[in-house]
């Protein structure tokens, strides 16, 4: 559960004990702090399936495309965690953040699950996933 305490005109987020100034009871670095922890969280996942992956597809073919989808998966799982560190600092981090965790979890996350079983079920997410990624960059951008 997310709380604030006022303290001599200052807001303190118990996410992250940051203390900023700000002129109204809801802050909206919460959402900042928010999104740089899932920003870390994300980055920590990327890491770990990139490592799974090394070592996980090691006695197939290295050109079997499972491995190239995961290793896909994989590389803009990081970009976009990095990406999600700087939409906290734009005009609208809620909507930048939300567009690039949805973009992420839709893209990267069909691309895993195709990669990890074989099912292309939810491959057709990835398009989706895709426009949410370019509409996340362009939130930061505006």
């Amino acid at each position: 559960m997310l709380s604030v305490t006022n303290y001599h005109h200052y807001t303190i987020c118990i996410l992250c004990n940051c203390k900023k100034r700000f002129n109204s009871f809801i802050p909206p670095f919460i959402v900042i702090c928010l999104h740089k922890r899932l920003a870390g969280v994300s980055g920590a996942l990327a890491v770990t399936a990139g490592a799974y992956g090394a070592h996980g597809f090691k006695n197939k073919d290295p050109d079997d495309y499972s491995r190239v989808l995961y290793e896909t998966a994989n590389k803009y799982h990081f970009y976009h965690s990095i990406a999600l560190l700087g939409a906290s600092r734009c005009r609208k981090p809620a909507v930048a953040g939300t567009l690039l965790l949805l973009g992420t979890g839709a893209f990267c996350g069909s691309l895993y699950h195709q990669a990890l079983t074989g099912d292309p079920v939810l491959r057709k997410l990835a398009p989706y996933g895709g426009v949410f990624l370019i509409a996340g960059w362009l939130a930061i951008a505006i």
